[in-house]
């Protein structure tokens, strides 16, 4: 990455957490800003949306310590054993700007007064600061439970990521992910997914030539491809589908046209998410003129 983010350490200029608010807010700006730049200068989805992943990752790290520091600094017996984990889309390092972030929160036992509070401080601070975060709040043995029964839960614990916080309570996490979840059930696993594929498929036109397609959720679109990461997760023991090809499942020819696509794909919505400020994953007609203008397509009039 040959450019720079600002860095969320500007957080540390809080006197109190009070100041934590307007202070994420402008550093929210500011990276957005240099992201936007970097994006309009030729910046490829991939190189974005990890710029993206950071920021947030190291803005959550930096709230979480400051909220923990003044939790621990009132009430010296709290017990601050609480990994922070980016799960769903949020996991594998690929945000465009304007997507959900989708955190956990992982506890021990049972939910101490340490995580009400922390966890409420932080997740007000972000929604402050004008972003859409979804959270959940569960041991491991209550997130194992519900994703043997929840396919939306299985997957997200699947793409689980480490972001800060208690990283022994998180090896066990991680552990169990691998144990319950990427190992078990593999045959039930990969057909549903491929049923709910073709569900989706249907819904959105069941076309890889609609006119005006989602960048995610059509055929042929992001969510296919993350489909594709999960079965080979646990049909493969593949954590990224570059892994495929080391396994000599897929050639290094088609690989790279793979990964070519899956740029492409963020790019695009990369721009969607820019121009309109929200997330906007169709490409409608409207938006199909001022993608293409602004990711440098001329039409044959032109």
């Amino acid at each position: 990455m040959d450019f720079t983010l600002p860095s969320a350490s500007l957080l540390e200029q809080a006197k109190d957490i009070s100041d934590l608010p307007s202070l994420t807010r402008s550093y929210v700006h500011k990276a957005r800003t240099a992201l936007f730049d970097k994006h309009r200068a030729g910046g490829g989805g991939f190189e974005i949306a990890a710029a993206y992943s950071k920021m947030m990752d190291e803005l959550i790290c930096h709230l979480f310590a400051a909220i923990s520091k003044d939790f621990q600094r009132r009430y010296p017996t709290g017990n601050p054993q609480c990994p922070i984990i980016a799960q769903g889309g949020s996991g594998p390092s690929d945000l465009n700007p304007q997507c959900d972030i989708d955190l956990l929160f992982i506890y021990s036992w049972k939910v101490s007064p340490f995580i009400e509070a922390v966890t409420e401080k932080l997740l007000y601070t972000l929604w402050d600061a004008g972003l859409q975060v979804g959270h959940a709040i569960r041991s491991i043995s209550e997130s194992m439970r519900l994703a043997s029964t929840d396919m939306k839960v299985r997957t997200s614990l699947l793409d689980g990521r480490y972001v800060c916080g208690d990283q022994t309570l998180y090896k066990e996490f991680e552990k169990a992910v691998q144990s319950r979840l990427a190992r078990k059930r593999v045959s039930g696993f990969v057909g549903e997914k491929l049923a709910e594929n073709d569900e989706r498929h249907a819904g959105y036109g069941g076309s890889v030539y609609l006119l005006e397609p989602d960048v995610k959720e059509s055929e042929g679109g992001l969510r296919d491809i993350h489909t594709a990461r999960w079965m080979a997760r646990v049909k493969m023991q593949a954590k990224e589908l570059d892994e495929l090809t080391d396994k000599g499942i897929i050639s290094a020819a088609d690989m790279a046209k793979l990964k070519g696509s899956h740029d492409f794909l963020l790019r695009v919505r990369n721009e969607l998410h820019f121009s309109t400020g929200r997330h906007q994953d169709q490409l409608t007609f409207e938006e199909q003129e001022k993608v293409s203008q602004a990711l440098g397509f001329q039409g044959e009039g032109s």
